[in-house]
């Protein structure tokens, strides 16, 4: 079964990971960041945990590809994968895609991230590091 989910994430935690500049821009290893990802779909709502390696030139552009874990708050398994994207005038342009763990195995999800210039409701916590829409497709699960 397909299912479309959509989700916000709220940046509440990031740990620095290591970091260089040269004349092409920053280079950034190992960042991880933990978002509080709220969705109505149980399927889609955890906290999620992704690693990126981030390539970033004095205009705001660049790439950026890693990893993510996205524990379901219910318990139900999680989803682990792979996300790749760009910087679109500073902003975070993503897409990823999952298998999942647990309750479940055997789905996939593939992810579209935008990032937001603000959380478009009540964030989770009082000072948001960054927002995030995320809008998922879902296969294998109701």
């Amino acid at each position: 079964m397909l299912n479309r989910v959509e989700a916000i994430a709220t940046t509440v935690r990031i740990e620095p990971g290591t970091e260089r500049t040269d004349d092409q821009g920053a280079h950034i290893r190992n960042r991880t960041f933990t978002d509080r990802v709220q969705s109505s779909a149980a399927t889609l709502d955890g906290t999620n945990r992704v690693t990126l390696d981030l390539d970033i030139d004095a205009r705001g552009g660049g790439v950026l590809r890693g990893a993510f874990e996205l524990v379901l708050t219910n318990g139900n398994g999680a989803w682990q994968g792979e996300l790749e994207g760009r910087f679109e005038n500073g902003m975070v342009v993503a897409e990823g895609m999952g298998r999942g763990t647990g309750a479940q195995e055997g789905a996939v999800v593939h992810i579209d991230y935008r990032q937001l210039s603000a959380h478009p409701g009540k964030p989770p916590i009082d000072q948001p590091l960054a927002v995030f829409d995320m809008k998922a497709v879902v296969l294998g699960h109701s």
